[in-house]
């Protein structure tokens, strides 16, 4: 069953199950896109119920000669935002479904989490034209 229609931007799992002093793993992934050359996002957090331990790029832009990939923690807002791009030849880009960012995240706190999406999420073609993206799925962790 298909329940995201695309273009969507979508954390996977979508839930998970942890205990205090966990660490666990999030991919955020773009869902059916086309043409897609960039994208930046910012997601929001409580600093007292999770630590951003680390994050990577994802494999979406993997085939490209030139990667872009910044990833930004500002401790002020309590805020990760990530812009990623193809860079190269022959405007390069992706179609499909693929991993945009890794997240590995310590769970500091028992209760409901939840790391949503803030502000505008961008997906750009190889023009700089934006992509309407149809569904923005944020993730959320159950910790006892």
């Amino acid at each position: 069953v298909d329940a995201v229609a695309g273009p969507a931007i979508m954390f996977d799992p979508r839930r998970q199950y942890a205990n205090e002093g966990d660490y666990i793993t999030f991919t955020i992934n773009a869902e059916e896109v086309t043409g897609l050359a960039g994208i930046e996002f910012m997601l929001g957090y409580d600093p007292d119920q999770i630590s951003i331990i680390d994050i990577s790029s994802g494999n979406i832009f993997s085939q490209s000669d030139d990667l872009i990939f910044i990833p930004q923690l500002n401790s002020e807002d309590n805020s990760l935002t990530v812009s990623t791009a193809a860079w190269g030849q022959d405007s390069p880009s992706f179609s499909g479904t693929e991993s945009i960012a890794i997240l590995e995240i310590l769970v500091l706190e028992s209760g409901d989490i939840d790391i949503l999406f803030q502000g505008e999420v961008a997906y750009r073609d190889s023009d700089n034209t934006d992509i309407i993206i149809s569904e923005i799925i944020p993730g959320k962790i159950l910790s006892y």
